[in-house]
């Protein structure tokens, strides 16, 4: 059990960090993440980033809770971070602790990932669209869903929602939708089920939680308190206003 009984669990992306499409380079920024050719990619806000430093100094345990997979958080400054002990990715598929993946975890996710035949619902999947898409498995925890060649075209990006959603009705799967990038992933994973076992392992008095999408609704409902961006798709979808 950790000594400091506070915990903060954060979703990374657009809640944190922001790409280069979605920042506002007006104001006062520094790199939070890189692309594969080691370029920077994705942004804090200095004043973010300055709390973030301020909790981690405190000796608040910042846990990321985020669906991007091991590579891509190799590539963020969290993972450089040797103050940040653990890290939730995979949308909970994976657990982090001192950037060694918790087999016990592992083998729990594991022996139920084998039941699910990811490759067989993505060629059924592929089926669907009579558009070109990107369509992958990422790291054999889920599938992604990209619109990559029509960015920027709103229709297309509600025709995908529009067919995922009716894909995944009545299956074992969870959609994660965000402008031009979706992801169905098995209901028994979910950040807030890597959340709990991360809980019940820590025993925190108290629990903080930030997130900006539906992925991340269950585990903020885990927090005592939750954070949600300004501007964040939960905020826009719920009509929440300051």
């Amino acid at each position: 059990m950790e000594q400091n009984n506070i915990i903060f669990f954060s979703d990374i992306d657009d809640t944190l960090i922001f790409s280069k499409r979605k920042i506002d380079f007006n104001k006062q920024i520094e790199v939070g993440a890189w692309n594969r050719e080691g370029e920077p990619f994705s942004y804090f806000y200095k004043e973010t980033k300055f709390l973030l430093d301020i909790l981690l100094k405190a000796g608040i345990i910042f846990i990321p809770n985020s669906a991007r997979n091991l590579e891509s958080y190799q590539r963020t400054v969290f993972y450089q971070n040797k103050n940040i002990k653990y890290a939730i990715l995979n949308f909970g598929g994976l657990i982090l602790e001192n950037n060694q993946i918790d087999k016990k975890w592992e083998k729990k996710v594991t022996q139920k990932l084998t039941k699910l035949n990811l490759e067989k619902l993505k060629n059924k999947l592929e089926k669907k669209f009579k558009f070109e898409i990107q369509i992958k498995i990422i790291d054999g925890f889920y599938i992604s869903i990209y619109n990559k060649f029509h960015r920027g075209e709103k229709k297309y990006s509600q025709k995908i929602d529009k067919i995922l959603r009716k894909f995944v009705k009545n299956k074992d799967l969870k959609l994660y939708s965000n402008i031009e990038s979706f992801a169905l992933y098995p209901k028994f994973l979910g950040k807030e089920r890597a959340m709990k076992y991360l809980l019940k392992k820590l025993n925190p008095t108290f629990v903080v939680g930030a997130g900006d999408s539906d992925a991340d609704l269950e585990f903020l409902n885990l927090s005592d308190i939750a954070i949600i961006p300004t501007k964040s798709n939960l905020m826009k979808k719920y009509s929440l206003k300051l």
